[in-house]
């Protein structure tokens, strides 16, 4: 007997109620046309999920399992949903997503079929959250959210999905060798982020090619906790942090460690900010954003920077 075309990964870390919401709506999957399993990779060693995944996969038209990883991050977590998977294709969704009833469908159909390796659909915010003036639609993305149009395409090499919804042809995804734990959410601080741009750049490197497909779009969740100028600045300051390890080894070898470019790039970015007339709400805070990005990238470019001198004086 085969065994399922597709296996959903989903990691989780101690968020039962989001969970809950996430996992009814991939109940109500319309049936895909194939078989799929369904992979809940919980990150903690409570309770929570168990008694969630428990609680609702009778009402799931797939094979459910869940497994635990103990090493805190959503890389290991994701990894860990590899390496079980047993389906043709690895899909991936979050657990503070909610997803379409015939998102599964049109999220692997394209590699099913053969014409892709790999797919990410958009990740739209909940409608009803009301976003604050000040942020400018530059700056969503630190709400995850993502697009790449309303039309299906392949996406040009370097582009990249989010693993909010996203699939990969299993072979492939595996000879990239997984997801980065240096990268991606984990229970640490500071937290970094471009996980999903590391695996998609090592995709493309293996083979792969990846279609943007808005049809499979999710709905990403906004806590109120992240309505607030403080979690931008956190959390771009960890995105310029990101952005500098990303290319960490490029990065190592060039003069200030990439921060001539940076500075350069910040100025441009500044100059055509003043252009643009009096500063509303969103146009300061951009611009403020753009500082602490660069801020952040340079701190990680000086934290290395010492760390090399320290070895090298070894």
């Amino acid at each position: 007997m085969s065994g399922p075309a597709v296996t959903v990964v989903l990691p989780t870390f101690r968020r039962p109620d989001a969970l809950a919401r996430a996992l009814s709506s991939i109940a109500a999957q319309d049936d895909p046309g194939f078989e799929w399993e369904l992979l809940v990779v919980d990150n903690d060693d409570g309770p929570g999920a168990g008694s969630v995944v428990h609680a609702l996969s009778t009402t799931i038209p797939a094979s459910v399992t869940l497994l635990r990883e103990p090493k805190r991050g959503a890389a290991y977590a994701r990894n860990t949903g590899i390496e079980a998977a047993k389906g043709d294709v690895v899909a991936f969704v979050d657990d503070d997503v909610s997803v379409a009833s015939g998102w599964l469908r049109a999220l692997t159909r394209a590699i099913l079929d053969g014409r892709s390796e790999g797919a990410g659909g958009a990740v739209v915010l909940d409608p009803a959250v009301a976003l604050p003036h000040w942020v400018s639609r530059d700056w969503r993305g630190c709400l995850s959210e993502y697009s790449r149009g309303d039309a299906e395409k392949e996406l040009p090499a370097g582009d990249f999905v989010l693993t909010a919804s996203a699939a990969f042809r299993t072979d492939l995804l595996r000879q990239t060798g997984g997801f980065d734990p240096v990268l991606g959410p984990a229970q640490r601080v500071p937290i970094f982020f471009n996980e999903d741009v590391d695996l998609c750049r090592r995709f493309w490197g293996v083979g792969g090619r990846i279609r943007y497909i808005p049809e499979a779009a999710v709905t990403h969740e906004v806590p109120p906790s992240r309505l607030r100028p403080g979690y931008f600045v956190k959390r771009t300051y960890a995105q310029g942090r990101s952005d500098w390890l990303l290319d960490r080894e490029t990065n190592a070898r060039r003069p200030l460690g990439g921060a001539k470019g940076i500075l350069i790039h910040l100025e441009r970015l500044l100059s055509d900010r003043a252009k643009e007339g009096p500063w509303h709400a969103d146009v300061a805070m951009g611009a403020a954003l753009s500082v602490v990005h660069t801020a952040g990238f340079l701190r990680e470019a000086a934290v290395n920077r010492a760390r090399a001198i320290r070895e090298a004086r070894r």
